[in-house]
């Protein structure tokens, strides 16, 4: 039976932006391929780095280092 994808993080190598990919249904159209960043809004990066999308929130270590980035 097909699942649907789960749910990851697309990050900007360059300045740490980070967009959460959610897929509704397991049968991906365009528009859920749109979801996906081509160009980081924040600095104009074209390379992203894929990582889990965990929903139990950050560590205390990544929090701090959002805040002194």
């Amino acid at each position: 039976m097909p699942r649907r994808p789960n749910p990851f993080k697309m990050c900007c190598t360059n300045c740490g932006y980070e967009k959460v990919v959610h897929f509704s249904s397991d049968c991906l159209d365009a528009d859920d391929m749109a979801q996906i960043p081509k160009v980081c809004p924040k600095c104009g990066n074209d390379k992203f780095e894929r990582k889990p999308y965990t929903d139990t929130g950050y560590s205390m270590f990544d929090l701090i280092k959002r805040i002194f980035k």
